[in-house]
């Protein structure tokens, strides 16, 4: 009892200490949850160990996606011309530029560096096409900075989809392996994009009529 006494009571430290999640997190947890519609969000350069993500809007950690090993060059690849393009087609709505609370991301001989954060601050600032939007109503202590994009594909799209089209997809998560899907008043043959990673054991069924997933984007 005496040895185990440290864990009823929360005295534990180090890596078994509680961690209570920022104000600040539960914010932009709540803003995020709030919207009914699929998005990602695209955290730069990482992930922070309090991001909030769930089925219908899952979180991409930004060096692995743009397969970068800092957070320049990941600030070096947003720069690209393409990068846009890249983000809108994986669903992204948001970038995130998250609150390093915890002093494990922007490390410099393993301690925290502000400026490398306020380095990666400025360079998303340049970049012409995210729009910096206020999500808290907290005060402007806060540093964890929200980016949205101009537009975001959906989960499924039509790839062939014009705004001139403008032909409605609608879909149901069943469960994380089976979505329903309805299309209407799809004239000219096209290609249904399911925007997950690709795996050849996902198909889709019409009627009977079994067709195989094929990769596409990379």
């Amino acid at each position: 009892l005496l040895l185990i006494r440290p864990a009823w009571m929360g005295e534990l430290g180090g890596a078994f200490k509680s961690k209570e999640v920022p104000r600040e997190y539960l914010e932009l947890k709540n803003f995020i949850a709030s919207q009914p519609e699929f998005f990602r969000t695209f955290w730069v350069p990482n992930k922070q160990r309090f991001t909030f993500y769930s089925d219908n809007h899952p979180a991409i950690d930004g060096v692995e996606f743009l397969k970068v090993a800092s957070a320049s060059g990941a600030i070096n690849q947003l720069k690209e011309k393409d990068a846009q393009l890249q983000l809108s087609l994986s669903g992204v709505k948001y970038v995130i530029l998250p609150d390093d609370t915890e002093g494990e991301i922007f490390l410099k001989d393993r301690q925290y560096d502000d400026q490398q954060r306020q380095a990666m601050e400025k360079g998303l600032a340049k970049i012409s096409w995210l729009k910096k939007i206020t999500f808290s109503s907290l005060d402007s202590q806060i540093k964890t900075v929200v980016y949205e994009m101009p537009r975001f594909n959906d989960r499924f799209w039509l790839e062939s989809n014009s705004i001139s089209e403008n032909i409605k997809v609608e879909w149901q998560m069943i469960n994380p392996t089976k979505y329903e899907v309805k299309i209407n008043d799809l004239k000219t043959p096209s290609t249904l994009i399911f925007s997950e990673n690709f795996d050849p054991r996902w198909e889709m069924k019409i009627n009977n009529k079994v067709i195989s997933s094929e990769k596409v984007y990379g």
